[in-house]
């Protein structure tokens, strides 16, 4: 009821009483959610995970397929962070649990003239592209805390402007990364040493896929597994990409026009002087 409240929707859905929307879930219970059966519009329409009526055909327009209009080709040197000395301090969104940061200062080691990831310090490079084909705008970081020793990882679902987010420790895997996802249109996949470990479809917007629930469901269960079993300690480890860019939440955030601190809603630079 309270969230009718607070939208103002209370005299349409809400609460159980006549004129209201009858679409209801019965739960069989409420620590673990088990749903037991989904009314819509007053019909059982779902009983204990087993869909009861047909679904009707959904038909897309053309042009939210394969929407990922970069404006460039990715390739390693778009991930290139050039710096002048042998290290530099910079901010690095540090990792408290899989949906908050912190805002961190470390001291980042360069080689060849450019920042680099470090797995000692569990820390990964993060890129966020603007991919509707209008600024074309990238924006490079650093996370820390994400656990998971891969080439890189990469989403096109994430909140809230579901741009191309790719993390990772290698610019040629994330590179890799990215262009199975663009050539896709859009989804999940995990790349190390050049080796694709999982991936998944979104070609829909690059955040749906035609797919049955299960296989999707069984598809990113499988990202989440392969992440953990390289050292991710989150239980659904993307889930942290994915709100990385989220700048509602504390305390820096990254989107693609740069890092922003979340509580002073302004950008802020990688590099820190002094």
């Amino acid at each position: 009821m309270n969230p009718a409240v607070y939208s103002g929707v209370e005299q349409e859905v809400g609460g159980i009483a006549p004129g209201r929307y009858a679409d209801i879930t019965l739960l069989e219970d409420l620590q673990e959610v088990r749903v037991h059966s989904t009314l819509i519009g007053g019909e059982v329409v779902a009983r204990q995970g087993k869909t009861l009526v047909n679904s009707r055909p959904i038909s897309f327009p053309g042009d939210t397929f394969h929407s990922l209009r970069l404006t460039a080709d990715v390739s390693p040197n778009s991930f290139r962070i050039p710096c002048s000395s042998n290290s530099a301090k910079i901010r690095v969104m540090e990792l408290v649990n899989f949906n908050i940061t912190a805002e961190t200062i470390l001291e980042s080691r360069c080689e060849k003239g450019f920042l680099e990831a470090d797995l000692g310090q569990n820390l990964l490079k993060v890129a966020v592209f603007e991919r509707h084909g209008e600024s074309g705008k990238i924006a490079l970081g650093f996370v820390k805390g994400f656990g998971a020793r891969v080439g890189a990882v990469g989403t096109t679902a994430s909140l809230d402007e579901n741009t191309l987010l790719i993390a990772g420790s290698s610019d040629e895997d994330m590179a890799l990364c990215a262009n199975i996802l663009i050539e896709a249109g859009g989804g999940m996949a995990v790349v190390d040493h050049g080796v694709v470990l999982e991936k998944i479809d979104f070609p829909v917007g690059g955040i749906f896929s035609l797919r049955p629930w299960q296989e999707m469901g069984e598809g990113i269960s499988r990202i989440h597994r392969c992440l953990r079993e390289r050292g991710s300690p989150f239980p659904k480890p993307m889930y942290a990409l994915m709100f990385l860019p989220f700048v509602t939440l504390p305390a820096l955030r990254i989107t693609a026009r740069g890092l922003v601190a979340a509580k002073e809603r302004r950008l802020v630079p990688l590099f820190v002087e002094g």
